[in-house]
């Protein structure tokens, strides 16, 4: 097949583009045809972009961000084989920017799916347990030992808890944080931006070692992918999670810098993300990129640039 007959295939395949869903799924088809993306097997992008198309109309802040965070945001999700409808990212804006961010679900999808993972666990630390664990020669945690009494467990004495990301063919991954740090965490968050508000989150205090849980396993699955050296593993995660990053630290988030979304329990609705006010600064900024007119003059980039039309 020539490279014209190819080309006139993929055409044949495109959307009218209606909205920035459209664009990102037409990109994301000649991205296929061009050998440049394999998608999950048994993974739809075009359910996957109708759920979230529908969930950013909802929201005005949403669709307040710029086209192209739009966009960047969409593509990361189809490239990772995400699916906002089963609770595995969710849209959150940042400033004039969308950003896509990973749910604990997803994560341990991404790890289950890509990585071999065979379980991740989680174990909370009570006051009283006798917890124990060994470094290796290469920094790694290993050994973990937890002996536990049945009189312990009270979710208002928790001192910690520790996640572990099981292989059936490599070492486990093993991730420890004590209550200090997993409180830490929580205050990241927009809505939780001290202990007052801690001790006043009805959320933190009654569903304690869930929330516990989902915090440890998240940090743990997201150090993992983002520091993971299998070739090709993981690979749309990684690059999605630098650009994440980029992005932010490039805007003034206030008080307490919140990167990281909290992972809120099933039963509960997640809470409101407060924006991030866009800040250009001297260093560090991305400079534009021009794009001709043709939408695919660059479509062996799984990314969209600022000045490409919609």
């Amino acid at each position: 097949m020539t490279e014209n007959t190819k080309l006139q295939k993929v055409e044949q395949q495109l959307l009218d583009e209606k909205n920035v869903s459209d664009s990102v799924l037409n990109k994301v088809r000649v991205l296929e045809n061009q050998g440049n993306l394999e998608l999950p097997a048994n993974y739809s992008p075009s359910n996957a972009m109708k759920q979230a198309w529908l969930t950013i109309s909802q929201d005005k802040k949403l669709m307040d961000t710029s086209d192209t965070s739009k966009a960047n945001a969409l593509l990361d999700m189809v490239t990772q084989g995400l699916n906002p409808a089963k609770k595995q990212a969710y849209f959150i804006p940042y400033g004039n920017k969308m950003q896509l961010q990973r749910s604990v679900h997803g994560n341990v999808m991404l790890l289950k799916r890509d990585a071999g993972t065979k379980d991740i666990t989680f174990q909370p630390i009570y006051e009283g347990d006798d917890f124990t664990y060994e470094i290796d020669e290469n920094g790694y945690i290993v050994n973990p030992r937890l002996k536990q009494k049945f009189g312990n467990i009270n979710k208002d004495k928790i001192v910690g808890g520790y996640a572990t990301i099981i292989f059936d063919n490599k070492q486990n991954h093993i991730e420890v944080m004590t209550i200090d740090q997993i409180e830490q965490a929580w205050m990241q968050s927009s809505m939780i931006k001290d202990r007052d508000a801690l001790k006043r989150s009805k959320t933190h205090n009654n569903f304690k070692e869930e929330m516990a849980r989902k915090t440890v396993i998240n940090r743990a699955a997201k150090r993992y992918i983002n520091t993971s050296t299998d070739e090709g593993l993981l690979k749309f995660a990684q690059e999605a999670d630098d650009r994440q990053r980029k992005e932010v630290f490039d805007a003034d988030v206030e008080e307490g810098q919140a990167s990281e979304i909290l992972d809120i329990p099933d039963d509960f609705e997640d809470a409101e993300i407060q924006e991030v006010p866009a800040h250009d600064k001297e260093t560090g900024e991305v400079k534009e990129q021009n794009q001709e007119e043709n939408p695919f003059a660059n479509a062996d980039q799984a990314s969209f640039d600022d000045d490409q039309p919609f």
